[in-house]
């Protein structure tokens, strides 16, 4: 809207004093005759109604067919007024001089426009400031140019020139509007600490990154960032890069409410100090990346304190329950910690759900209510690399799925330890394995000291040749163990709840309840198994060496075939025998009987057994 020339009308008077009547008014551009360099003037503020020159006067003031009107013009500008005998009677060469308005409109010196307008704020105290001043409080990436019309690369040099500034001043927030704005390029904002980039709200300010690969917004050495209520994508298909990226260690940096989609990889914390991740969405990828990396393969501790609340990744589209898994890995963990994790929910990957890979170490990494659910060919959790992993605790977590997303795979676990680096320290807690395609925990490292409490192990092993719900099998003899203290079993097509192969030892089953039974092969040793309810039967067929259940205390030994000795179980273990036919126990090897002689048995005769600690088996008793 064009300011007007003067409010309310200007109005001119004669060399007489009286208004001037069937005067002349001439506007033109400044400090020129207006007569001969006229310039344009609107009878309205739209600029739309052009007022021809001259304009004519009654009672002094200038009138549009008969009525005083105004005239109106953005510009600085002349005027020259002559009377009904085309005398002079008033000039004025610069309208600035006694017209402020277009001053006021100023759009280009920061020292006019609102710099000339007080403000007071209308509460007790407050302190008079110009509306400069207080539009200063609020700066907006517009004020630099970011604009929806603007090709990328402008938007580029617009955000540029925002960060700069914030540099500059030491840090601020920067307002980014409603709307949505292309970049052709990354978006660095390094150096920028207190820096909060804001929007307003996921789906409502959108920054879309123009290329197939390159980081979009990257940062590095920074402390105290923020970036909220905004969602980052791209318009094309990503091959490479995130959307987010942390080089250098990134401290007490923030993401609250932020969608990222479209993307190879999400967000990658390469390095990091005591971030967090609140609200925020990693969803629809259009490449086969990784939605969350946490620190980087190096020999030292790459992060520290990353907090994880209420985070949603989908390696999927969002808004379609089953749509086709694009994204490789939901989360992927390098030599970082402590990572707090409460309500992270992570679905629907062609791989895993997370991986974690040390080159030196992982530690201290609690997720408490976390959902770790469905793989196309993955396993949900995943540990492997060189590296230490230690202390990583699951506390009421979901952990379900793997290898059954679209046509699926078999063998897929709910957790795997891989046979590679060290491990100590890992807990389950009241954690719930379902539907996996492979068993809900299988280990092959030795190095398996993880303790499972409380755990629900329902319906896995469902498309599997490892025909069990925990699945032990080491190269080597184990060095530390696995304990499971009332674990609960729920029927599945497996016929086992636990196989354990040869080199299994010192693992402590308690207080579980078991529905298949224990499996091992010969030279397995136990810890402890006490305290179980086992319902896999209570008889056993006579053999040279008898595999008898770890769980039993009363077997009845049915056939013929005599038995020279037993496979070990637990020291400490004893079993009452009682023979349903005729055969021998032969005394010798793994069988120490009383006064090393054979004892050849009828039915309903009954010889008790103990498990030494060689893993020998000595007579206790026996009744003929």
């Amino acid at each position: 809207m064009l300011p007007t020339t003067e409010a309310p009308f200007p109005q001119f008077f004669d060399f007489s004093g009286d208004p001037l009547d069937e005067g002349s008014i001439y506007y033109g551009q400044p400090n020129a005759n207006p007569v001969t360099a006229p310039m344009p003037v609107y009878w309205d503020a739209a600029g739309t109604q052009p007022a021809a020159q001259p304009i004519k006067t009654v009672a002094g003031y200038p009138v549009r067919f008969g009525t005083p009107a105004n005239v109106f013009t953005d510009q600085v500008y002349s005027i020259s007024v002559y009377d009904k005998k085309g005398r002079l009677v008033y000039t004025q060469p610069d309208s600035s001089q006694f017209n402020q308005q277009p001053l006021y409109a100023n759009k280009t010196d920061a020292a006019l426009g609102s710099a000339l307008l007080g403000y007071k704020a209308p509460f007790a105290n407050s302190v008079g400031r110009t509306v400069s001043e207080k539009l200063a409080d609020y700066v907006s990436a517009a004020d630099f140019g970011l604009a929806e019309a603007n090709a990328g690369s402008q938007n580029n040099t617009a955000m540029a020139n925002a960060i700069a500034y914030a540099i500059a001043q030491g840090g601020l927030t920067l307002h980014i509007p409603r709307g949505t704005y292309d970049f052709a390029t990354s978006i660095n904002i390094t150096g920028a600490d207190n820096l909060r980039i804001t929007g307003d709200g996921i789906d409502a300010t959108i920054l879309r990154i123009t290329t197939a690969t390159g980081d979009f917004v990257v940062t590095g050495g920074d402390f105290y960032q923020t970036i909220d209520n905004l969602t980052l994508t791209s318009t094309v298909t990503r091959t490479a890069g995130a959307m987010f990226k942390a080089n250098g260690f990134w401290s007490r940096g923030l993401f609250y409410r932020v969608k990222v989609e479209k993307h190879f990889d999400g967000i990658n914390l390469f390095q990091f100090e005591h971030c967090t991740l609140m609200e925020t969405n990693i969803v629809s990828p259009t490449g086969a990346g990784t939605a969350l990396i946490v620190g980087n393969p190096a020999a030292t501790n790459q992060g520290a304190n990353l907090n994880l609340l209420t985070v949603f990744i989908r390696g999927n589209d969002e808004t379609v329950a089953e749509g086709p898994a694009v994204g490789a890995r939901g989360m992927l963990v390098y030599d970082i910690e402590a990572i707090y994790g409460i309500n992270v929910d992570i679905s629907a990957m062609l791989n895993e759900i997370m991986v974690v890979q040390p080159t030196f170490q992982t530690a201290n990494c609690f997720f408490t209510s976390c959902y770790f659910d469905i793989t196309v060919g993955g396993d949900n959790i995943l540990f492997q690399g060189a590296g230490i992993k230690n202390r990583i605790q699951f506390s009421n977590c979901w952990i379900a799925g793997a290898g059954r997303f679209d046509a699926g795979a078999a063998d897929m676990f709910g957790v795997r330890f891989a046979d590679v680096g060290t491990y100590t320290s890992l807990a389950f807690d009241a954690c719930e394995f379902i539907g996996t395609s492979g068993p809900g925990v299988g280990t092959f490292t030795p190095q398996s000291e993880v303790l499972f409490t409380g755990c629900t192990f329902n319906n896995c092993g469902l498309n599997t040749t490892l025909d069990t719900a925990v699945y032990a099998s080491f190269a080597v003899a184990q060095t530390k163990y696995m304990q499971f203290t009332g674990c609960k079993f729920i029927p599945s097509t497996v016929t086992k709840d636990f196989l354990f192969t040869a080199n299994a030892r010192g693992n402590v089953i308690t207080g579980c309840e078991l529905l298949r039974g224990i499996s091992y092969q010969g030279g397995a040793q136990f810890g402890a198994v006490s305290g179980n309810s086992d319902v896999t039967g209570d008889s056993v067929a006579s053999a040279a060496t008898l595999q008898v259940p770890v769980t039993a205390s009363y077997l009845y030994v049915t056939g013929t075939t005599n038995v020279g000795g037993l496979f070990r179980t637990f020291k400490g273990h004893v079993i009452h025998f009682t023979a349903v036919t005729g055969f021998t126990w032969q005394n010798g090897g793994a069988l120490a009987l009383k006064g090393a002689a054979n004892f050849t048995v009828a039915a309903g005769n009954v010889l008790t057994l103990v498990c030494r600690s060689d893993g020998t088996w000595q007579e206790v008793s026996r009744s003929a």
